[in-house]
């Protein structure tokens, strides 16, 4: 995100984000809390997406799960609104990395994190074998969605579209028709973020139309636990 067209305080504050993420977390939330007290102010939702997103993350990082459930819902909200697909992505798959913990997604995850896309889809289909191996679990579906989820951003970070459409086949024929309304947004946006990169313009408007009909059951979802 660029913020140029902003005062020199939202500058700063967004400048000050940047440049402590991942280095100095008490700086990183300072300067969030800021940027979101400000966006609040103006109900400016690029703000908001950008501030309540390195929030979450800045709170995964420290294991603080007490409030970033309601934090990254936030997030999705205003980057939803603000059109920033590839953070919107990611906020969406903090969900995902909160409730997982199983096989070696925990280690997949710190490589996404990271940007080693390689390394972390290594890990996402090892993650993927041994989720797969117990179909009779609970959570199966949505653990299989979130992986699937997660690999596509990969293949779209690295601009690399191969086989992403069958992905998605696979996860509308065997998952979707299981999934609750978190599943579904989670990835109509990863879709989204896919046909926007890929430059399929009509599709990645049906996916924003899809997402509208959607956030606000998974809001009311998430903040009911």
């Amino acid at each position: 995100m660029e913020f140029n067209e902003y005062n020199e305080s939202v500058t700063n504050w967004s400048k000050g984000i940047l440049d402590n993420y991942r280095k100095d977390a008490e700086m990183t939330i300072r300067y969030c809390n800021e940027l979101i007290e400000y966006g609040e102010k103006t109900a400016d939702s690029k703000l908001l997406g950008f501030g309540y997103y390195h929030l979450a993350m800045t709170l995964y990082c420290l294991n603080d799960y007490d409030n970033i459930f309601d934090i990254v819902v936030r997030a999705i909200e205003h980057l939803e609104k603000a059109q920033s697909w590839s953070m919107l992505a990611r906020a969406c798959n903090i969900l995902g990395i909160i409730t997982s913990s199983r096989g070696n997604q925990p280690v997949a995850y710190d490589y996404y994190l990271d940007g080693r896309y390689e390394e972390a889809m290594e890990y996402f289909q090892k993650a993927m074998e041994y989720i797969a191996s117990a179909p009779e679990e609970p959570s199966y579906h949505t653990r299989m969605i979130s992986l699937y989820e997660n690999m596509i951003n990969c293949k779209v970070l690295e601009n690399n579209f191969t086989g992403i459409d069958e992905m998605l086949e696979i996860v509308d024929r065997e998952h979707l028709p299981f999934a609750d309304a978190i599943d579904r947004l989670g990835m109509l946006i990863s879709k989204t973020f896919y046909m926007h990169k890929s430059g399929q313009i009509e599709k990645r408007d049906e996916c924003i139309r899809h997402i509208d009909s959607v956030i606000t059951v998974s809001y009311t979802h998430l903040r009911a636990h």
